[in-house]
């Protein structure tokens, strides 16, 4: 379904993955991907604070559209016209990442529906098929590292793909739902539902196309 360029949108991708892969493509190659899906439609990517305190890491990000994830700046360009992509499970779901699993982190993360209802912006999902299969996460010491993701928001996964950190050759495929409307409610239980559906809905009409048609989605 087209998006009607005049109207703002928080696009959320899921899975995260081990490094949001399909945000660094869509950022990369702006006019072969993100433009060709949904002309018309500015956009910025909501990153966590910590890797926009990295120099080198930092200035990269930038480049590819990234903004910091903080209320007032996500806000700030909403209000300028701007869409978002966002990474609704972030670094909980991350360090959840096994490969040839399907897992999202979003009962509770309700945040980014409560910001689409605010600024009026409508909200779309996308699931990246083959997000999970680039890279094998190890779990050693995962104890440790989510206590770190819970105390000081910093994820590290411990990763390696076919070669050392190059990854491994399998299709990436990102789909879209059609927007859902929050103009009209302030009720966030009532949207957030709705778009946990949608996005079951979604991997469910389209995991049979991309390899995945006996995978079981498990939302967190």
């Amino acid at each position: 379904m087209p998006l009607d360029p005049n109207k703002t949108y928080i696009f959320g991708a899921h899975p995260h993955g081990t490094l949001a892969t399909c945000r660094a493509l869509f950022g990369f190659d702006i006019d072969a991907l993100w433009h060709k899906s949904f002309p018309g439609i500015d956009f910025r990517v909501l990153t966590a604070t910590a890797a926009l305190r990295v120099p080198v890491i930092r200035e990269l990000w930038m480049w590819t559209h990234c903004i910091d994830a903080n209320k007032s700046t996500a806000r700030r360009s909403l209000k300028r016209g701007m869409s978002l992509l966002v990474y609704p499970g972030g670094e909980r779901e991350q360090m959840m990442t096994v490969k040839g699993t399907h897992k999202l982190f979003l009962l509770s993360r309700k945040g980014f529906v409560k910001l689409a209802i605010e600024q009026a912006a409508s909200l779309v999902p996308i699931y990246v098929f083959g997000e999970t299969d680039l890279f094998t996460h190890h779990q050693w010491g995962i104890g440790a590292r989510l206590w770190m993701v819970r105390k000081l928001g910093i994820a590290l996964p411990l990763i390696s793909g076919k070669l050392g950190l190059l990854a491994c050759q399998v299709p990436v495929t990102a789909v879209s739902g059609a927007p859902i409307a929050t103009k009209t409610t302030d009720d966030v239980d009532e949207v957030h539902a709705r778009y946990i559906q949608a996005v079951r809905d979604l991997f469910e009409k389209h995991k049979g196309e991309y390899g995945c048609k006996d995978a079981v989605l498990e939302i967190m």
